[in-house]
């Protein structure tokens, strides 16, 4: 079953012919939705690899444009001076930025961020630095013949890291026979991997940086460090040591624990007050169902259980859901971009312009009519991973994994066990072996059919809208308590 949304309204059309309307909560509209939400989730995740990956191609084209004419291969001694002049390659911009500002006025974003980038580089210098192996004869000429494309750099697979450990101060001739540099370390990497450490690897050297870059200076060799008009920049701003007297308690920790109570009063105030309709839905869900709750305090998931005829049922969810709300986003992003098609048209307009008269209710199509003025109220909730496990004894178990999300459980995969205890996986173990099974298709490669059954299939274990509107509330629920209680954990423990 195609997942684009380019694909799915080209088979909804085939199916169905030219689609004017579709009721928002028909099949079709969730596929469109979901469809959509794909895509932009997609479109995200490339843009964010791609600005990854563009720092690691513009080092690659620098050491491209450093090689000679001729080279065949780079000694130890080379490869040094060649990532020492990649990384001051920024001082000459630097020192005129500094010499144009004025006495007393802040640096210029530009020269933040160059002053960032390098403070970055020379870290990662000393750590281990991503470049090609020019020691290497291939690699030599695969990156002299390189037509700047990432894709392409998986041909050559010439990515490797190399630790520079150099001692302060202290800079070594020979690299074979010196402890700074060891060729164990010479391990190669594909280029997949090198993509998967370039988000978190640009990520970590930035956060580091920036709060760093213009208070500590990072030891490295003489050759690496700013020249010395950068070294006033660099300067710490507090002295090393101080001869006071210890006291008990910082003056920080004061104001810490100051604003730890005031956090407190007013969460304790206010916290559950604000979501008092939540509580109410979770209470009425609850007494009239008989599922059994096991919460743990200082617990971030939430387990309820019942049993129905022989079967034992199990669902499980997290609070971890609400804190990652980008899933929300792209849902609301998805809908923003009118899915490329047309909602919710008029009854009784002609198709060339809408020569037919009109009444007001006819603006609205008549199986949307009851819900109007309820979407208008309603706000999409966040979307809750929920877990369900169905146990026969002496059967094996179902393991349904669903997304609670606006009254409806969407189901993404269903995987059967033979042994029921690798559907819960509450050992490392077992998700270990649980990962080598067949886990089945995705749940929208299946029939429409099969899949309208298996959703009736939930709904008659009590799975259904209600609880699926309850469990969003009560992740919420137990966010404000669990935060509440970090809070006082936290200042009993700076106060302490």
């Amino acid at each position: 079953m195609p997942k684009s949304l380019q694909k799915v309204h080209k088979h909804i059309a085939k199916k169905r012919g030219v689609v004017d309307a579709l009721h928002e909560n028909s099949r079709d509209a969730k596929r469109l939705r979901r469809a959509g939400a794909r895509d932009d989730r997609v479109a995200r995740i490339t843009a964010v690899m791609a600005r990854g990956r563009q720092t690691y191609v513009d080092r690659m084209t620098y050491f491209q444009e450093a090689i000679p004419e001729g080279t065949v291969s780079f000694s130890d001694d080379d490869l040094t001076d060649l990532v020492v002049r990649f990384i001051n390659r920024s001082v000459p911009e630097i020192e005129q930025l500094q010499s144009e500002r004025r006495k007393g006025r802040p640096p210029t974003k530009r020269e933040e961020a160059l002053l960032q980038r390098t403070e970055a580089e020379n870290k990662e210098f000393k750590t281990g630095f991503w470049m090609p192996d020019l020691s290497q004869e291939s690699v030599v000429k695969g990156l002299v013949g390189w037509n700047g494309d990432w894709s392409s750099l998986s041909s050559m697979n010439f990515a490797f890291s190399v630790s520079f450990l150099p001692s302060v101060n202290t800079p070594k001739k020979n690299f074979h026979n010196s402890p700074c540099f060891s060729h164990q370390s010479l391990n190669m990497f594909s280029v997949r991997a090198l993509a998967r450490s370039v988000p978190r690897t640009l990520s970590r050297s930035l956060a580091i940086s920036s709060r760093s870059a213009l208070l500590r200076p990072v030891p490295a060799p003489k050759n690496v460090l700013l020249q010395t008009s950068l070294k006033q920049a660099l300067q710490p701003s507090c002295a090393a040591f101080s001869t006071c007297k210890a006291v008990k308690q910082a003056e920080g920790d004061i104001e810490l624990v100051a604003k730890l109570e005031d956090e407190l009063k007013h969460e304790k105030a206010s916290g559950l007050e604000d979501l008092d309709s939540s509580v109410q839905n979770i209470q009425y869900v609850l007494q009239n169902n008989s599922w059994e709750v096991k919460d743990v305090p200082g617990e971030q998931e939430v387990v309820l259980t019942k049993k129905f005829g022989g079967e034992e049922i199990r669902l499980t969810f997290t609070v971890a859901d609400l804190q990652n709300l980008s899933e929300q986003e792209d849902f609301e992003g998805a809908l923003a971009d009118d899915l490329d098609f047309q909602g919710h048209q008029p009854v009784n307009q002609g198709r060339t312009g809408g020569n037919i008269a009109q009444h007001p209710e006819d603006r609205v199509s008549p199986a949307d009519r009851e819900f109007e003025d309820v979407d208008r109220d309603l706000e999409p909730s966040f979307p809750a991973r929920v877990n369900v496990t169905i146990e026969k004894p002496g059967n094996g178990s179902l393991l349904i994994q669903t997304i609670a999300q606006d009254g409806l459980f969407q189901i993404e995969e269903v995987s059967y066990f033979s042994k029921p205890d690798l559907a819960h996986a509450l050992t490392a173990e077992k998700d270990w072996a649980r990962q080598s099974l067949y886990a089945g298709p995705p749940f929208e490669n299946l029939d429409e059919d099969l899949q309208s059954f298996l959703e009736r299939y939930l709904e008659e274990r009590g799975i259904n809208a209600e609880l699926a509107n309850m469990i969003p509330d009560y992740i919420q629920v137990k966010e404000q308590k669990e935060y509440v209680r970090w809070l006082e954990s936290v200042k009993n423990f700076i106060s302490a």
